[in-house]
């Protein structure tokens, strides 16, 4: 599976309808991750746009008439995120350079993207996406401010991207755990300005093959902002016991006045009884990664 752009010129193809992509060469296979750009000619000029993140279902080889033009293979699309309306990239272009940004995604070829182009493509998709039905990112500000500044430019640039799709990760993390109320998984408080939904495995860590895990729900537990702080760095985890539950683990290093100050409970199980078994199985993995991780910094805090 790779992840690459595709380009659709809608003056010769017609809309672009998001179930199905045209090409004369055999350049997706199936499995791969396509961001889908168009263009529309405007005063002259052909302006790009961004149509959203597709997987290539199956590729078919034939003769195929889409317009004036005849291609030879047609390949069979399911979306992974469309905004209602394409998204307008012509100020991307003007930053990247406006033959640069041709030659790269308007021309015939298939280009693999890189991690920072499918993090900049991503970032567009999810913003409009989600204002398209009526989010924003003012209703997941509150929780992100409470966690203070990163250290880095590398760090906070992954910061703002995270906090692009949070309102969109939210949703899918609620929907696999099948929850209809915002409740943070350990304190059970029910206050939505408070609630992050925190990934398992972290952001920075899904890129390349892995990242589609990014808005993997079965990645992400609902925390209260002090206990999503806690749950990134590693200071509480949970370890599975059966093949139904795990079971919160705390780092020693958290006082016990602290403890109680935060609302934390000792052996409190977290059952995802809930989720679908394919969800069950990829939640169950990402926590033994993160599980491991907390036992190997625990180690070093000794």
């Amino acid at each position: 599976m790779t992840i690459k752009s595709v380009y659709h010129m809608q003056e010769d193809m017609g809309p672009f309808s998001g179930e199905k992509f045209y090409t004369k060469h055999k350049h997706l296979k199936e499995s791969d991750i396509i961001f889908v750009i168009s263009s529309k000619k405007l005063a002259g000029e052909y302006m790009p746009y961004l149509e959203g993140k597709f997987k290539v279902d199956t590729v078919r080889n034939g003769a195929y008439q889409k317009g004036n033009r005849t291609f030879k293979y047609e390949a069979d699309l399911s979306e992974i995120i469309r905004p209602s309306k394409p998204v307008g990239l012509s100020t991307l272009r003007d930053q990247k350079g406006r033959k640069k940004f041709a030659d790269r995604f308007m021309g015939s070829a298939k280009p693999e993207l890189t991690g920072n182009e499918i993090q900049e493509f991503e970032a567009l998709i999810y913003k409009y996406a989600d204002q398209a039905r009526g989010y924003s990112e003012e209703e997941d500000r509150l929780p992100f401010d409470l966690m203070g500044i990163t250290e880095s430019d590398t760090e906070r640039s992954q910061e703002i991207l995270a906090r692009v799709g949070q309102g969109k990760f939210k949703r899918a993390v609620a929907k696999v755990w099948g929850v209809n109320k915002l409740a943070c998984a350990v304190t059970l408080i029910e206050i939505p300005q408070i609630i992050i939904a925190s990934h398992i495995v972290p952001w920075r860590e899904c890129v390349g093959e892995d990242s589609s895990m990014r808005w993997d729900g079965a990645n992400g537990l609902l925390l209260c902002s002090h206990i999503d702080r806690l749950f990134d760095q590693y200071y509480l985890s949970f370890a599975r016991v059966d093949k139904k539950e795990c079971v919160i683990c705390y780092s020693k290093t958290i006082p016990q006045s602290a403890m109680s100050q935060l609302g934390l409970v000792k052996n409190l199980p977290l059952v995802p009884n809930c989720m679908k078994s394919d969800d069950r199985e990829r939640f169950f993995s990402y926590m033994s990664r993160h599980y491991e991780k907390f036992l190997e910094l625990e180690s070093a805090r000794s």
